[in-house]
């Protein structure tokens, strides 16, 4: 009976000696390991990616929604001090972080408009953006004057009937906002 390939790869291995064949395995199962740890690493970072996107879709944009809110609320807590203030270094650093809000907002908003954003936070952002750039004006030509020049009764008249409608309308969207960014 002539000697077939796998016998004669058998009888091969059978033949080596026992260290060689010891070595074999060893280096086989090595071979296997590396394979399986190669496999397991990039199955790693792909649940990596996925996470990551998934984070970016779920949490990006509310973090973004919660900034817009905290920003909106120094910015006019920084205004209402600027009134209340005294004397004209307190108001004058008040005023500078009003501004640095406002700086925070803008970009905020950029960044969040930047991401692909459905109808209903797409409306929401450009309605908040459009109500931002009326209280600047507003802030600054009613609001800004009249707690500078010590005011108050101007300022409180402007603040409840000009500038309150606007900023209720920014709080809305930034609900809207929020509300979708939860769902």
């Amino acid at each position: 009976m002539p000697a077939t390939p796998a016998r004669l790869s058998r009888h091969w291995f059978a033949d080596r000696s026992v260290r060689t064949q010891v070595l074999a395995v060893a280096l086989v199962g090595a071979l296997v390991a590396v394979v399986v740890g190669a496999v397991g690493l990039v199955a790693l970072r792909q649940a990596a990616s996925s996470a990551d996107s998934m984070y970016s879709a779920n949490f990006t944009g509310l973090e973004y929604a919660a900034v817009l809110r905290r920003a909106t609320l120094s910015m006019r807590m920084n205004i209402a001090n600027v009134a209340l203030s005294q004397e004209t270094e307190t108001e004058q650093r008040y005023q500078d972080a009003a501004d640095a809000d406002e700086v925070d907002l803008r970009a905020t908003a950029d960044s969040y408009g930047a991401f692909t954003l459905d109808a209903e936070r797409r409306a929401a952002l450009t309605a908040f953006v459009a109500d931002l750039e009326t209280f600047v004006v507003i802030r600054d030509q009613q609001l800004l004057p009249a707690a500078w020049a010590n005011q108050i009764e101007q300022y409180n008249r402007v603040r409840d009937t000009v500038s309150k409608p606007v900023i209720e309308d920014m709080m809305t969207q930034l609900d809207i906002l929020v509300k979708a960014e939860e769902s």
